[in-house]
């Protein structure tokens, strides 16, 4: 087995994943000896960790190739069944989270829908100010994913311009 990932929770204890035995450890915030915080399942290699906004911990699991959401009374409830791939990393993008996974980096929205934006392997996600999303595979390949505003009454007008010509060269 191995680590996965820490965070600070809100009440400032360390929180510490570990996939080898299917268990999120506590730190104290004060320091001292870790203890379970939680353990079992639906937990499947837990390894990237997060706390959102309202205080639940978001569980990335590495084997279970899915997202679970730990409310504060310990409650779990798994929000993303399949990621397409083994997810390692997830971080904040406003209400957002972006995941990096075996098969690329993933967003999904506030209601847990995702959508793929890059399909090379990452294994560390992070966001810059500016929104800039940079990755990597860890041995090879830096990716940097930058924001771009589309006009889409352009692109529309494009693609009406282009199914017209299409559609007179068909007849």
């Amino acid at each position: 087995g191995r680590y996965g990932h820490m965070t600070v929770a809100p009440d400032g204890r360390i929180l510490m994943s570990y996939s080898g035995n299917n268990t999120i450890y506590a730190i104290p915030a004060a320091g001292g000896a870790a203890s379970v915080y939680l353990s079992g399942s639906p937990l499947n290699g837990p390894v990237g960790i997060a706390y959102d906004d309202a205080g639940n911990l978001i569980v990335l699991n590495y084997y279970g190739q899915s997202i679970t959401r730990v409310k504060p009374d310990k409650t779990m409830e798994v929000v993303v069944r399949w990621t397409n791939g083994n997810p390692r990393t997830i971080v904040r993008q406003g209400d957002a989270w972006l995941v990096g996974t075996t098969s690329g980096v993933y967003r999904y929205n506030a209601n847990w829908q995702g959508e793929r934006l890059l399909t090379e392997q990452s294994d560390g996600v992070e966001l810059l100010d500016d929104g800039t999303i940079v990755t990597g595979n860890g041995a090879t390949l830096i990716s940097r994913l930058v924001p771009q505003t589309i006009n889409g009454t352009a692109k529309i007008a494009s693609y009406t311009t282009a199914i017209g010509k299409a559609t007179s060269w068909l007849l």
